[in-house]
């Protein structure tokens, strides 16, 4: 009998941690199985922040470190005029006097400034760890930890409303953004101070807030709203392996599935389930290393190369 597996589009409500509802699909999977079968989520939601929560269940756990990296959408809203130690609106806040609010133009201009290619540094309030621990856990104790800004990606931020002191936008970003630094960054920038005082993720790859299920579902209908493991990858290419192809990958000879098929080559069994995972090595050219294979005679904690041969 196959393990259960696949990933969980959840809608996360505000008030609760990540790890809560991995928890309760946790729970679930061991009341269907009678066993503890292992989940994770493929990016954390603050208690604050509601919507999109990929949570990946057991073998297809493997999966989340791909799912991380998939671009995110966030709906945020932003208050100026006010700072917390939190950078959010659950902090100690400051009120900042502001005798001329920013104009329209200045607050574009900022946003653009915050747009692309950035350093930023993360929230002291965060799960970051720093020399050994949570910087949450510093903070609560007294200390203020020393965060290094880091390269973060922002794709887009659009503008949907503005009324000071508050402002809702639209962001598309990479993994590892903290929507409440860019709060905090654009109130800097403006000389008032900011916050963001709500946030919805709506999207997370191929993942939408239309097509998520809140939790209630989950624990009365879980198996039905499993997606299959493919759905991890929009646009990779996939590979049905052949019977000569899975003899290959068993004693770790190169697949002939050429060598132009991007970074990463999906390889499934004619049924549609996925047997390996291929990445593209910058060096030798054409060569692939494997982070995910189920072939079973392959089951090693060693990983292996696979080069590929053009057709």
């Amino acid at each position: 009998m196959k393990p259960f597996r696949g990933i969980l589009n959840v809608h996360k409500r505000a008030g609760v941690t990540s790890r809560d509802v991995v928890n309760v699909v946790q729970r679930r999977m061991r009341e269907l199985t009678g066993e503890r079968v292992k989940c994770g989520h493929a990016g954390t939601l603050d208690p604050l922040a509601t919507g999109v929560l990929i949570i990946c269940v057991g073998p297809s756990t493997r999966l989340v470190s791909i799912l991380q990296e998939k671009s995110k959408t966030y709906r945020g809203g932003f208050s100026l005029g006010v700072s917390s130690d939190t950078d959010d609106v659950l902090g100690q806040t400051t009120v900042r006097t502001v005798d001329h609010p920013p104009s329209l133009r200045e607050l574009e201009l900022a946003l653009g400034r915050l747009t692309g290619a950035i350093m930023q540094v993360p929230p002291v309030w965060s799960a970051l760890k720093v020399s050994g621990r949570r910087a949450y856990a510093l903070a609560r104790d007294g200390e203020v930890p020393e965060l290094k800004a880091r390269p973060v990606q922002i794709h887009e931020i659009r503008l949907e409303r503005y009324d000071f002191p508050l402002v809702e936008l639209t962001i598309r970003c990479g993994s590892g953004t903290y929507i409440r630094s860019i709060a905090r960054d654009l109130g800097e920038m403006l000389g008032c101070g900011g916050l963001m005082h709500s946030l919805v993720r709506t999207c997370i790859g191929c993942f939408d807030i239309e097509s998520a299920v809140d939790v209630e579902t989950i624990e009365n209908r879980l198996v039905e709203h499993l997606h299959p493991e493919l759905a991890a990858f929009e646009n990779e290419w996939v590979v049905v392996a052949t019977d000569e192809q899975l003899e290959r990958l068993r004693v770790g000879k190169p697949l002939e599935i050429g060598t132009d098929r991007g970074s990463r080559i999906v390889v499934t069994s004619r049924d549609g389930d996925l047997l390996a995972v291929l990445e593209a090595l910058s060096d030798p050219p054409g060569a692939y290393r494997t982070v995910i294979n189920r072939v079973p005679s392959l089951a090693s904690p060693k990983r292996r190369w696979v080069r590929g041969i053009t057709d």
